[in-house]
């Protein structure tokens, strides 16, 4: 998102953000003089977290939390003298549309991840013909989660963009160090697993293909993340399957890093094998850096790996194939062509300039040619 409202600002436009908190975001947001407001959710706001399912007896609560945040987004924008509202969160999509309504202006909804099925969809897709202009997402895969919404609005997919200069040139240590520092010899094939822990993410199903890779075939692993909130329970759960599986000393869990780059670097392989998503940015960085990945095969339609071209793709939750995989990596030939492939791909498809001139055109087409860009 940084790096998109970055680019937005060089070609005219003025991106103001709207967000339920503060951390390392609104930091990032002062160093590059991005205007901001905190907009904080009441105490029951988990009741439409895209984290559990809302069932009935949730609906007045969840009601009244987006009638709430609708009108504070709305005097926000009024005062911002807002020309769109650009939504790029379940939680928000709602809001943000009544609080366009109410300044007469148009809204996006980004969609980030694929829906599950359930009342929080059936609400978006059978209300966005009336409360959204526009559709954005990132992959085929979201966007087949929300067809119905899709073919009642306008829709557009807009792959993520990168920094890559800034992501290449983060890197601190070398490779030797990051091994040494977890005890992995040079000869060992390192793969790390970078994403933050939930049972989506597919870190229990690569702990079982793990396992069942020969011992001697000297395989180290890392797995880097911090858990998402609502699953500070997970953490412990992997913990518990090392043990039971017998990892000790063959996978390490890192919890938060912000040496990500560094890691990937070090790395031989790079995978995340998600039950739920196309479109993976750890997996586009790693590319990056010129790293063979493992994804997951997301009705055969990935955007970011090519079986067998810049990438392997395996099925969602398939611990065997995911096995194979690994193995078929050994071949270090395999792992160079893989990666200068992968890297060459990363490099040209999700350029920052090329997202830009997408958002460029969405945003023209909803404000006008002449409209002011803000």
């Amino acid at each position: 998102m940084l790096t998109i409202m970055k680019g937005l600002r060089i070609n005219g436009f003025d991106p103001y953000v709207v967000m339920h908190g503060g951390g390392y975001f609104e930091s990032l947001l002062k160093e590059s003089a991005i205007p901001y407001e905190i907009v904080p959710l009441a105490s029951n706001a988990s009741v439409i977290s895209r984290n559990r399912r809302v069932g009935l007896a949730d609906l007045p609560a969840a009601a009244m939390q987006v009638l709430r945040t609708a009108h504070k987004i709305s005097k926000v924008a009024r005062s911002w003298k807002i020309d769109l509202i650009h939504a790029n969160h379940l939680s928000g999509y709602l809001s943000c549309s009544l609080a366009a309504k109410r300044n007469r202006i148009p809204n996006i909804w980004h969609l980030h991840e694929g829906l599950a099925v359930g009342v929080v969809s059936q609400v978006l897709q059978r209300s966005a013909s009336v409360l959204t202009n526009h559709v954005i997402t990132m992959a085929p895969y979201e966007a087949s989660t929300v067809e119905y919404m899709t073919r009642q609005v306008d829709h557009t997919m807009i792959e993520g963009a990168f920094a890559f200069d800034e992501l290449l040139a983060s890197r601190k240590r070398s490779g030797l160090e990051i091994r040494s520092e977890f005890g992995i010899e040079p000869t060992d094939v390192l793969v790390a697993y970078v994403s933050h822990l939930a049972p989506y993410k597919g870190q229990g199903t690569f702990l079982e293909s793990f396992s069942r890779l020969p011992q001697n075939a000297g395989y180290r692993a890392l797995l880097v993340g911090g858990p998402r909130k609502s699953f500070e329970w997970f953490s412990k759960e992997l913990r518990a399957d090392v043990n039971s599986l017998g990892l000790e000393g063959r996978v390490q869990l890192c919890g938060y890093r912000a040496d990500v780059p560094d890691i990937m670097n070090a790395a031989d392989i790079v995978v995340c094998v998600s039950r739920s998503e196309e479109f993976n940015r750890v997996l586009v960085e790693a590319m990056a850096f010129g790293k063979p990945v493992i994804a997951s095969d997301l009705r055969g339609a990935s955007i970011v790996v090519e079986h067998g071209a810049t990438g392997l793709l395996v099925r969602p939750g398939d611990a065997t194939e995911l096995m194979r995989a690994l193995l078929a990596l050994q071949d270090e030939q395999l792992r160079a062509r893989l990666g200068e492939a992968a890297r060459k791909y990363a490099l040209e498809r999700f350029s920052v300039e090329r997202a830009i001139l997408k958002y460029r055109r969405v945003y023209d087409s909803l404000l006008g040619k002449d409209a002011q860009h803000a």
